[in-house]
């Protein structure tokens, strides 16, 4: 997916719609396409919806567009989240998909709105390999990090998703799986 062409008045499509719907033919988002386009002060209050094909997004694809709102549900079928992809977004929700096999540093940091993140991988052993570190850094509003997709024994690296002050509430104390920040 190539960003918007030479010529196209971003901001009057972010006062425009409500809503940014990638079509299903696409199948990967490159690097930078988004970045700093889809912004509050070009009147951006945007919805993104993510086509059923999409297996990657590219390093900084929506970095800086802190007009997208809401909640941001990936697809089945993604992969890969290159670094900083949604760096200073305004997402309140994020579901991420088990499928995802890398997430970058940096994915969801900076993002003063957010309050959940849904992760969900099929072992351990993923998130370990998935997650590069600081993923939801300087997310002040951060509740929750539900990872009851989890077996028991969680790897001892999740305080880096966030950084400082993430914990792992054990089963029984509270739901199972969750993190509370």
């Amino acid at each position: 997916l190539k960003g918007f062409k030479e010529g196209v008045d971003v901001q009057e499509i972010c006062q425009k719609y409500y809503c940014l719907p990638i079509p299903d033919q696409v199948t990967k988002i490159n690097s930078n396409v988004f970045k700093d386009k889809l912004t509050k002060s070009n009147g951006a209050n945007l919805l993104l919806i993510l086509g059923s094909n999409i297996s990657e997004i590219g390093e900084s694809a929506f970095e800086g567009c802190d007009g997208l709102v809401g909640t941001l549900n990936f697809p089945s079928d993604i992969r890969i989240l290159g670094n900083k992809a949604f760096y200073g977004t305004n997402f309140e929700t994020v579901n991420m998909s088990p499928s995802l096999r890398e997430v970058g540093s940096e994915v969801f940091a900076n993002n003063p709105s957010l309050v959940t993140a849904f992760v969900a991988c099929q072992t351990d052993e993923d998130l370990l390999k998935s997650f590069k570190g600081k993923t939801f850094r300087e997310c002040p509003k951060l509740q929750l990090i539900d990872l009851s997709t989890f077996e028991q024994n969680l790897p001892s690296k999740l305080s880096e998703l966030k950084g400082d002050n993430v914990m792992f509430v054990p089963d029984g104390v509270c739901k199972s799986g969750f993190i509370a920040v």
